[in-house]
């Protein structure tokens, strides 16, 4: 059995990846949260630079799951999350994509599987070519925030 997507969904969701965090002050087997990459409307990874959302799931079995989904923290394209706990805190996901589509969204799915008449375009790496794309909240469990840090050469 995976840890994400639930079994209702399984057949119907493409994911990929997935951050986890542990809850705060969470026992051994307390809650866990999960951000992951997800096909938005039944699709499959071929539509990555379209339909990637990042959905947040949570778990109380353990890091393993399963995980059942909460909500929706970015529309696409949003891509590839990691989640950390800053020092202070703060909780952050550093992400590919800054939530606007780069082409069309895919609306051809069914099962996991697209269409030939979805034409994926090529990556969106950042929201311009000078920022980075970061996620931040004082909860796992949001509100969220985006932070589009301007990317500073080192000397």
């Amino acid at each position: 059995m995976p840890a994400y997507p639930p079994p209702a969904w399984l057949g119907n969701t493409t994911s990929w990846g997935g951050s986890v965090l542990r809850a705060p002050g969470a026992a051994a087997a307390g809650e866990y949260h999960m951000y992951l990459a997800e096909m938005a409307g039944g699709c499959g990874m071929e539509t990555w630079t379209t339909n990637s959302i990042i959905p947040h799931a949570v778990s109380s079995s353990g890091p393993a799951g399963p995980y059942q989904p909460r909500e929706v923290i970015m529309q696409p394209f949003a891509h590839n999350p990691t989640a950390i706990r800053a020092p202070d805190g703060t909780y952050l996901i550093y992400h590919i994509g800054c939530g606007t589509p780069v082409g069309s969204r895919c609306a051809d799915c069914a099962g996991g599987f697209t269409s030939p008449s979805c034409h994926a375009p090529g990556e969106e790496v950042a929201c311009n070519g000078n920022t980075t794309n970061i996620l931040y909240s004082k909860s796992p469990d949001g509100p969220w925030q985006q932070l589009n840090a301007p990317i500073v050469k080192s000397a």
